[in-house]
């Protein structure tokens, strides 16, 4: 948690920060921005004020309200073993469907993100295209038991990726468009023949991506519709 210092310092140096919760109260400090703020309960939504103490003992008023922040506990676990972008999972043919997982899984430096979703436990399928045509991709189906984002992406490394698709992708089952049910997502592509083409799976970021992204369990399937 972190704000910007007050316009004010009193006349000395700010030397601490202190953010509040709400509700419950709960207090953490420290000498400079982000603040962590431990023993939060897992979905309870709060909100955070940040008060500044100078050399002098000064403290300031509190800052505005934040915005509204869900914390949310993660399930730990290893990496899974398509975590990297170097390390995709190669799928194949016109249709298919694959189990996975993003339960451990990281973001890599420069890894780009899925449209204007953070993200930040992706993992990746590498898949070369059988024939010209329109495919789709998603987690609908086998209802998903994580909120997820899917990208598609051509290009060498990790680093050096363009996006195909740019509509929606989270939340956009047929059924379930309004964001409500299940949480699945899918795109739809129109690659051709031979290309290879890296499929990225990232846990959606909820409230203005200012929590950690979902993870679980997910099943991705893919088709050709024309």
């Amino acid at each position: 948690m972190c704000r910007l210092p007050p316009a004010d310092d009193g006349g000395s140096a700010i030397v601490s920060y202190t953010v509040t919760s709400s509700p419950g109260g709960i207090t953490a400090t420290g000498s400079s921005c982000p603040v962590l703020v431990t023993g939060l309960t897992d979905g309870t939504p709060y909100t955070f004020t940040v008060t500044a103490t100078n050399a002098d003992g000064g403290t300031s008023q509190p800052s505005q309200s934040t915005t509204r922040v869900i914390p949310r506990v993660a399930p730990g676990g290893p990496e899974p073993a398509n975590d990297n972008f170097a390390n995709a999972r190669p799928i194949s043919g016109a249709s298919g469907s694959v189990s996975g997982t993003n339960i451990g899984a990281t973001v890599e430096t420069n890894e780009p993100t899925i449209q204007d979703n953070r993200g930040g436990t992706s993992v990746w399928y590498k898949w070369v295209v059988p024939a010209t045509g329109t495919y789709q991709f998603d987690t609908c189906t086998a209802n998903p038991g994580v909120a997820g984002t899917i990208g598609a992406f051509t290009g060498n490394s990790v680093g050096n990726l363009t996006e195909l698709q740019d509509g929606p992708s989270q939340f956009s089952c047929p059924a379930n468009t309004d964001g409500s049910g299940e949480a699945g997502s899918t795109i739809i592509i129109s690659p051709i023949a031979g290309q290879t083409i890296y499929i990225k799976f990232d846990g959606f970021n909820p409230d203005t991506n200012a929590n950690p992204p979902y993870v679980g369990v997910f099943t991705l399937e893919w088709k050709q519709i024309s």
